[in-house]
């Protein structure tokens, strides 16, 4: 079959459907018009021609009769493969969802579940034990996502996420009447054996650590000790938003982006944080710093200080800032305001015991 086929139904409906290639993308996509004027366009997950035209003509005669069964009253929508599944929960949260999460939940369904599941597995037939088998299977790596270049396993956390993704696609499924129970409800997460996800650095750490820098990374590092804004936030920091007189910077929301939370607030700006800001050129236009890797920089920098443990990320930064400023004397309230915590059991995850606050402790309440 050519582009521009027709897939004929049984009842006679007509749906003219075609596969074409995106920039930067290894797969086909199918682009379906149906007979009521409507246009469907979704990642078929196939890097094989024939098999995304067979999936797309499946998925059109799908449309059809579904189209056909709603005109009629009738509902038979538990024939649905997983594949025309996964398609309409995504396409139901595209706007309802962050960009990024729910291009995260698409890299899931086109790179885990389709490929070990199968694109034409009917949604009705999966049950718990499929589920728990895709699991043990990408634990011990018999199972990789096509044109992957890993040779271990992925960590827990990413089959966690998988599975989160599978349990929010069948509780769509669920709640439009498709299936009568999400199977994937039941089954339990893996334990994640990452206890040092996020660390608080030492002061002889950070000195060690920041003269192996180039100088743009090393000011951005300060920057991120001493205001403990998030990565993206970095990334979209300006000028306008920095007020040294004022001794504050605002997080503000703008079109397109919003931080964690969807609210903006104001931060305090230390000592360390005015000093990069000078060093900057004062007040300038457009972005501070901007969207840059400085993830390989940061980690050869601290291989040359051969100190123990893994190298610092840009979260570390935060909980660092955030210790450092528990352990100066600010209040929970204070902390809240600051990092934009809403719940006080998630601002106690980032206040570590950090390196001289039992000391001070104990000389306050000596003099006390």
């Amino acid at each position: 079959m050519g582009p521009g086929e027709v897939a004929r139904d049984k009842g006679g409906a007509v749906s003219t459907f075609k596969v074409r290639r995106r920039a930067r993308s290894p797969y086909w996509w199918a682009d379906i018009h149906t007979t009521d004027g409507e246009r469907l366009r979704f990642s078929t997950g196939c890097t094989d021609r024939s098999q995304a035209l067979r999936l797309a003509r499946e998925f059109a005669r799908q449309t059809e009769r579904d189209a056909a069964d709603a005109a009629t009253g009738i509902r038979r929508g538990t024939d649905i493969t997983l594949m025309g599944l996964c398609a309409n929960y995504l396409a139901a949260m595209q706007h309802q969802r962050k960009p990024k999460t729910w291009a995260s939940m698409n890299v899931h369904v086109r790179a885990y579940i389709l490929p070990y599941f199968g694109h034409d597995h009917l949604a009705r037939k999966l049950c718990a034990e499929d589920v728990r088998g895709f699991i043990r299977e990408a634990m011990s790596n018999a199972f990789r996502p096509p044109r992957s270049r890993r040779t271990r396993p992925p960590m827990a956390a990413t089959i966690n996420r998988v599975l989160v993704t599978l349990r929010c696609v069948l509780a769509f499924g669920e709640q439009t009447g498709v299936l009568s129970t999400n199977v994937a409800a039941g089954v339990k997460t893996l334990p994640e054996q990452n206890t040092q996800r996020h660390r608080a650095l030492t002061d002889v750490e950070v000195s060690a650590w920041l003269p192996g820098m180039l100088p743009a990374t090393s000011r951005w590092v300060r920057f991120a000790l001493a205001t403990g804004l998030r990565r993206d936030e970095m990334w979209h920091l300006r000028w306008m938003d920095v007020d040294p007189d004022r001794r504050l910077l605002s997080v503000a929301v703008r079109d397109g982006w919003s931080p964690k939370g969807g609210a903006g607030r104001f931060v305090p700006l230390l000592s360390d944080a005015l000093d990069v800001v000078e060093e900057l050129g004062g007040a300038g236009v457009g972005l501070v710093f901007g969207p840059a890797n400085r993830r390989r920089n940061m980690n050869t920098a601290w291989r040359r200080t051969r100190l123990p443990g893994r190298s610092p990320t840009p979260h570390d930064l935060r909980h660092t800032c955030a210790s450092r400023a528990a352990a100066r004397g600010a209040t929970l309230t204070d902390l809240m305001a600051w990092f934009a915590w809403e719940d006080p059991s998630t601002a106690a995850r980032y206040l570590h015991a950090y390196d001289g606050r039992l000391a001070e402790l104990a000389e306050r309440m000596e003099r006390a």
